[in-house]
């Protein structure tokens, strides 16, 4: 790998998009021994409704890439999203200049509107009171956690990735719950059922505060990689929705089917519907030739969701932790440097 200054310059979606794709393979193969982001993902990324290609950068020495920063805003939460990725010898100092230069991104994005940094807030607790920029860690990622510490970026949540091994699976699903019927999302209101489901399933999960509306969720969901609504499934008690399950291809590059989502109402859980809902996806992820069938859980989530996927027989795979900081420190506010 090339050494000297690296400098950045702006991403051209239609030139660099391969070389995004390669950059990001080579920095997670060198710095954990394995890739978590899939070309779809990292194309989803790239282009998906909250990302902000102005701010997109690829870091040069020479003509030889060998750093990415990407960033997203969600701007009714006021939270901006920077992911940076480092090749090479000098990686570590490359990720430094990537995530700084994150950082002057989210103030570009925030503008004027930083003054939020009201008292009693505790400004690395995420909410959308004040403008914060997180960004993701592996723990396997020692050079990354140097940087974010010494940016005052701090741990506040860690998610856990699960797996159930396909392989060899011959378990037919368990007989329907009593009262419990499950069909397929069909049509516009069916969508809007899912959604309905959806927000009042996790309404006391992590990130509850953001509340999109319909539209808005939609069009979220619909840019993630491997979207097929026409695997999302409705689960119903006495003819009530009460869960749903949707299913995405975001893993087909590793031979995997993903759970995007999986919630039940409060009123519904402990009658086995999840349960049973795994069980069915697993099922036909078998029968589709897939090797595993994957998942993402809140390490803090509350209502027993772990130790269901530890019973089906899911494990963990890996653990990925969010940072979190306030855009504007809160010794120095008005310090646009920080």
């Amino acid at each position: 790998m090339p050494h000297g200054e690296m400098t950045l310059r702006e991403v051209d979606l239609d030139r660099d998009l391969t070389v995004a794709v390669d950059l990001v393979a080579r920095s997670q193969q060198q710095a954990m021994g394995w890739v978590d982001m899939t070309s779809g993902f990292v194309v989803a990324t790239m282009s998906g409704p909250e990302a902000v290609p102005s701010e997109f950068r690829l870091g040069v020495v020479g003509a030889e890439p060998v750093g990415l920063l990407l960033v997203e805003q969600d701007l009714p939460a006021r939270e901006v999203f920077v992911d940076a990725f480092a090749a090479g010898d000098d990686a570590m100092h490359r990720l430094a200049q990537l995530v700084d230069a994150g950082l002057g991104a989210a103030r570009r994005i925030a503008g004027p509107d930083h003054a939020r940094a009201e008292a009693g807030i505790d400004p690395y607790v995420p909410g959308d009171a004040l403008w914060q920029v997180s960004a993701l860690h592996h723990p396997g990622d020692g050079r990354y956690l140097e940087v974010l510490t010494g940016l005052e970026f701090r741990p506040v949540r860690r998610f856990w990735r699960m797996s159930l091994d396909l392989v060899g699976w011959d378990r037919e699903p368990s007989a329907l719950p009593s009262g419990v019927t499950v069909r397929s999302a069909i049509d516009n209101a069916d969508l809007r059922l899912v959604y309905a489901v959806e927000q009042a399933s996790f309404a006391d999960h992590f990130g509850s505060w953001m509340k999109p509306d319909f539209e808005t969720w939609m069009t979220e969901i619909s840019s993630r990689p491997g979207h097929d609504p026409d695997r999302w499934w409705i689960a119903a008690l006495d003819g009530d929705p009460v869960g749903i399950c949707l299913l995405d291809n975001s893993r087909a590059e590793q031979g995997e089917d993903h759970v995007r989502r999986i919630g039940v109402l409060p009123q519904a859980r402990g009658r086995g519907i999840a349960r049973w809902l795994l069980e069915r996806a697993a099922h036909e992820a078998a029968a589709r030739g897939q090797s595993a069938l994957t998942l993402s859980v809140d390490g803090e989530n509350s209502t027993g969701a772990t130790r269901l996927y530890e019973s089906v027989g899911f494990a963990t795979r890996h653990v990925v932790d969010m940072w979190l900081r306030p855009l504007y420190l809160p010794a120095a506010a008005s310090d646009d440097s920080r």
